[in-house]
């Protein structure tokens, strides 16, 4: 269903189910949602479009206006302009959400986080996430249209039975009806412990449970599953980060002895004797702390030039001396940039540097 508000009623509605209006005390329990929208569009300018479907949460700020519960969804509309609506699940309040002025929707946000992994590890077909051009994953999947019934139901099922915290109640919304997602009350099972290598197990007998924070075997398995999937995740990007942080010696390698011309003072007490040149005298990394590249004033390639200063005053080597970050030493060396510019990106990004600008403009 196209979210407009023509159709303000019907997600109203969704919000606020008379079937559930006395268990919910009045819909006050009710902190959060998951939903599921969809837009037929190209991911990036020139691409052909494709069906982006995106699972997101939101807290319920106010119960009182629509526009205000479902605030998440309208701010949509302003750079999608429209969407369909699929899902809509609703989750009541969590003990363990702080919730000081507003209620954070931890269980809704739980559930979401959830779905992403389920999505990404088990839909079949596998579906890929969009990526943007920077190969950063999106929050979008391109799920075919005709895949759409089964993508629904595999959500319908998994936020009913693998959630830590299920869904009170769910609607499901076609072209133009919209229909109940009833879930029931689940049978729990409690017992699980850690092993000598702290991994997770679950014991081969365990006993129902009426603590709503019990968690069954199914619900203990999918956590589980996702537990060694964000663990392997985490080693994977780990071994990638490493790869693109390269090492102290690498580039000592790459680096050590090299000089370069300072065209502005990277530093106040910096008075540019020697012209600006600089030559790289060291490579280090304090505990905790990235890899820095050490520099000084290049004296004697200066003395050659006849750009001299006082090389008798320590004291404006070292105010000439100081140390770059990774991604700023390669831009004086565009060709080493350009043989490592995956390294070099990260360093950007790690630093939120930009190139483009004046670091040293308050100085002048």
């Amino acid at each position: 269903m196209n979210f407009n508000l023509d159709k303000e009623q019907t997600f109203a509605r969704a919000l606020k189910p008379n079937d559930i209006q006395s268990l919910t005390k009045n819909w006050g329990n009710i902190e959060g949602y998951v939903y599921i929208i969809s837009k037929v569009m190209p991911p990036h300018e020139g691409d052909p479009p494709l069906n982006c479907v995106k699972v997101g949460f939101s807290n319920i700020t106010t119960r009182d206006k629509f526009d205000k519960g479902y605030a998440r969804l309208l701010s949509f509309r302003t750079s999608l302009i429209s969407f369909k609506v699929h899902r809509i699940y609703l989750f009541e309040a969590n003990d363990f959400d702080a919730g000081k002025k507003e209620a954070f929707g931890l269980s809704a946000n739980m559930a979401e986080q959830m779905l992403h992994r389920l999505i990404d590890d088990k839909f079949k077909p596998k579906q890929v996430r969009l990526k943007f051009s920077n190969k950063e994953k999106s929050e979008w999947w391109n799920v075919k249209e005709k895949q759409m019934d089964d993508f629904l139901k595999f959500c319908d099922t998994r936020v009913q039975l693998d959630t830590s915290f299920p869904p009170v109640y769910g609607t499901r919304f076609t072209r133009n009806k919209s229909y109940p997602i009833k879930f029931p009350k689940r049978v729990m099972g409690v017992g699980i412990y850690v092993d000598e290598d702290n991994n997770l197990k679950s014991k081969d007998k365990y006993r129902k449970s009426d603590n709503k924070y019990a968690k069954n075997l199914r619900v203990r398995k999918t956590a589980i599953a996702i537990y060694n999937s964000i663990k392997a995740e985490k080693e994977v990007n780990a071994a990638k980060r490493r790869e693109l942080e390269k090492t102290v010696k690498f580039w000592e390698g790459q680096l050590l002895n090299k000089k370069f011309t300072d065209r502005k003072k990277m530093h106040p007490e910096d008075r540019r004797l020697w012209g600006g040149k600089k030559v790289i005298d060291s490579v280090f990394r304090n505990k905790g702390e990235q890899i820095h590249i050490g520099y000084a004033p290049d004296v004697a390639g200066a003395q050659k030039s006849r750009a001299k200063g006082d090389s008798s005053k320590q004291v404006d080597i070292d105010d000439a001396s100081g140390y770059l970050t990774v991604n700023e030493a390669l831009i004086y060396f565009p060709s080493l940039k350009k043989k490592f510019k995956a390294s070099y990106d990260y360093y950007v990004k790690k630093n939120k540097y930009e190139e483009d600008y004046d670091y040293t403009e308050s100085f002048s």
